[in-house]
């Protein structure tokens, strides 16, 4: 017996012959079968889906890893940065207490320089933190510029540390030809170091001035080794400003053996020339890194050696217009490749991604590859 219900309860009592019975159920049970196979063929394909993703995501990563950015040194970076301040610390501390004790002017400027050159480490700590930044949707291409104004910021600091340095040996050099005696600096009582005697004060002076120069030479040494392996033009900038102290205590050194041994005139004249030489290096600095701010090419050498990597892909039959432009530590590449007239487009999606692929790998500090595609109809005509 079958019942037909509406909306509003049951309207009638049906009762089915016996051949449509039998011919409904095989009917039924086929329509079950198809339903059964629906669900079937429905989770199959959620499965598949699933797990194609899966494959996806977890090749996706493992290209991730293969492609990801070579670079590794910002803790190296920031340690050796910390470092050097501490050691700008004890320093300027050691020189500028025996300078005093000895009435050195030239040791308690030296000790006044290494104390500003926390400014210049400050700079590169934030310069350097900054940089490794991962991109956002207001910096797309990540926070690389900021090491460049980072190391422009320590090249100006650099500049004006070698301007006062000069400034001051000429204000000695007329002085000394004028025959006007320096200025004295007042007295002060250091603990320990004012009661000992005379020699044994000069001794400090010079064993204090010695050790900053073996250890500002040893700081400038191993941060232009982390700044090149690094990539890190403000590291490496740093690190020049590292000898300059270095210099600058050499300098000290040459007026405190030049008051010893009655030759005044040396530390002036050591003075300047030191001054120069910080000012061009300083100069140097900030031109490298307006360069880069304004995105000017990289050098030759990594343009060739991209062009070499992409022409080794296969398919590829020519490579041109191969741009590339400082982003920090990074590397941001845009060429185009010239490929067969009848390459089909996934074809050449997938040559492009190995060219990619091939860039990223074997180019250091690559971070970002943009390829453009063209055919090569030439070789129609030369087949037609």
């Amino acid at each position: 017996m079958w019942r037909v219900r509406s909306g509003s309860g049951i309207v009638a009592s049906l009762k089915p012959r016996r051949d449509t019975v039998g011919k409904l159920f095989p009917l039924t049970r086929q329509l079950q079968w198809q339903q059964q196979d629906f669900r079937l063929a429905k989770h199959l394909a959620n499965f598949s889906s699933e797990t194609s993703g899966r494959n996806v995501q977890k090749q996706s990563e493992e290209e991730f890893k293969a492609t990801a950015p070579k670079f590794s040194q910002g803790d190296e970076a920031m340690k050796i940065t910390r470092i050097g301040m501490y050691v700008n610390v004890a320093m300027a501390a050691a020189k500028g207490s025996v300078g005093l004790a000895i009435h050195s002017s030239a040791l308690v400027a030296d000790a006044a320089h290494s104390l500003s050159d926390l400014l210049s480490d400050v700079v590169t700590l934030w310069s350097v933190k900054v940089a490794r930044l991962p991109p956002d949707p207001k910096h797309p291409y990540g926070y690389g510029k900021y090491e460049a104004v980072g190391s422009l910021s320590v090249g100006a600091i650099l500049v004006l540390c070698g301007v006062g340095i000069g400034a001051d040996g000429l204000h000695a050099m007329q002085e000394i030809w004028s025959g006007v005696a320096a200025t004295s600096l007042p007295e002060f009582n250091i603990p320990f170091i004012s009661e000992i005697d005379r020699s044994t004060q000069w001794a400090l002076a010079l064993g204090a001035t010695g050790a900053s120069i073996a250890a500002k030479e040893a700081l400038f040494r191993a941060t232009v080794r982390i700044g090149k392996q690094a990539n890190s033009k403000v590291l490496i900038a740093n690190a020049w400003h590292h000898r300059t102290d270095a210099i600058s205590s050499v300098v000290a050194l040459g007026g405190i053996i030049g008051s010893m041994a009655g030759v005044p005139l040396l530390d002036p004249v050591a003075g300047i020339a030191v001054a120069a030489m910080i000012v061009k290096t300083g100069g140097e600095i900030c031109l490298d890194s307006v360069q880069e701010l304004t995105d000017n090419t990289v050098e030759a050498e990594v343009l060739e050696t991209l062009q070499e990597v992409s022409r080794g892909v296969d398919d590829v039959l020519h490579v041109s217009q191969v741009r590339a432009r400082r982003m920090g530590p990074y590397t941001l590449v845009d060429l185009r490749v010239h490929l067969d007239a009848r390459t089909s487009i996934s074809m050449a999606q997938q040559i492009s991604k190995r060219v990619r692929s091939h860039i990223l790998q074997q180019v250091p500090d690559v971070t970002e590859v943009l390829v453009h595609i063209d055919v090569q109809f030439s070789t129609l005509l030369t087949l037609a």
